[in-house]
């Protein structure tokens, strides 16, 4: 991959905290150092991506380990779309003008 600043980033690195099960996969930029890619797992469970995977597995504990992984494995709340016309509810097909 390349980097913004024109350089290309090296090989996909790992930080790994074995007592709480977590690994954060990163790549980082061989020229000037930036990181990009950061993906935060606990055990075998996608938690988030981003910087934000990097600020959480840096204070990391028992306790948020456990609440993130439950939030990623809970299903996603489903939306209720607005209508056109402001209506609630399912949305709907306008009907086609002649």
């Amino acid at each position: 991959m390349e980097c913004a600043c024109g350089g290309s980033t090296g090989a996909l690195q790992e930080a790994r905290n074995k007592r709480l099960d977590a690994v954060l996969t990163y790549q980082a930029c061989l020229a000037c150092g930036r990181v990009s890619g950061d993906r935060l797992r606990i055990g075998t469970t996608l938690v988030l991506t981003g910087p934000r995977a990097r600020c959480e597995f840096n204070t990391l504990d028992q306790e948020r380990a456990v609440e993130l992984k439950s939030q990623a494995e809970r299903p996603p709340m489903l939306q209720r779309s607005c209508h056109l016309n402001g209506l609630r509810g399912e949305q709907r097909a306008l009907p086609r003008r002649t």
